[in-house]
Order: structure tokens, then sequence, then C-alpha cells
């Protein structure tokens, strides 16, 4: 149901507050319900990835839907304390690594950089030496569903 401003007006103090934790109870209902959802599917996920790499499988359908593997990489700085400090100073001494930085770095950016890093023989990207022991970086890998 949409609520109607115009409708609402008319209605007490009381009325209103009631609808509002209505609302409230519902949606608190809903957020419980969608973190178990995405719990379970967690743990589908985990099973159906093993699965497919023991079959092989790259991809599949399923009930009008591809299932298909989908990696991504994320940097990560490897030391906290001094080796942020020496990891922004490095970052911040290269024209190409400089716009990365402000006062901190953005991890998002930054990951988006180290997934355009040539890769090694695992696959995994090549970090420059000036960062090692600084930055490195690590993959996740998920399944993802399109319809059709």
């Amino acid at each position: 149901m949409t609520e109607n401003r115009q409708k609402l007006d008319g209605q007490s103090v009381g009325k209103l507050a009631s609808r509002l934790v209505d609302y409230d109870v519902k949606r608190k209902a809903m957020e419980s319900e969608l973190e178990q959802i995405k719990k379970d599917r967690a743990v589908v996920e985990e099973a159906l990835k093993d699965k497919m790499a023991e079959e092989g499988l790259e991809q599949l359908r399923a009930r009008n839907h591809t299932i298909y593997f989908h990696r991504n990489i994320y940097a990560k700085m490897l030391d906290e304390s001094p080796g942020r400090r020496d990891l922004l100073r490095k970052l911040k001494a290269h024209a190409e690594t400089r716009p990365l930085v402000k006062e901190s770095v953005n991890s998002n950016t930054l990951s988006a950089w180290v997934r355009e890093l040539p890769l090694d023989e695992d696959n995994m990207p090549i970090i420059p030496r000036r960062l090692n022991g600084l930055l490195g970086a690590s993959d996740k890998i998920s399944l993802r569903t399109r319809k059709g």
C-alpha cells in the first residue's frame, strides 16, 4: 500500500504514530529475513562454487538465469601503523599513483589501480617493488546471476 499524504493529514497523532510503529516493526522483520536470506545464500553459494569447480563448469543455467564465476581483486595495506605512512609517501612519489592519495587512500580506487597491474603466474597482480611489504592483493570469488 502506498501512503497518500493528503489522506494522512486528517488522521490523529495517535493513529499516525501507530502506523509509523507498524512500518518500523514490519521493516525490522523484513531486514531480519533479508539477513537470514543472505546467510543462507552464502552457504549455498560456497557449496555450488565447489561443485562447479569439481565439475569444471565456468557457468550454468538454472531457471532462466545464468550463474557464473565473478572474480574481484582488492588492494590492502599490509602494515597498519608505520607502514601506512611509508605506503602513502611512496604512492605520492609517483605520478601514476599520486592521484590515488589524499590524506588517506581510497580503497576502491586503489583496488581499481591494482586490478590494472600485470598478473603473475598465479593470476594475481604484481605489486611494484617500491610497495612490497606495504601493499598486497587478495581476491574474492563469488557467483553472480543474470536473467536470460
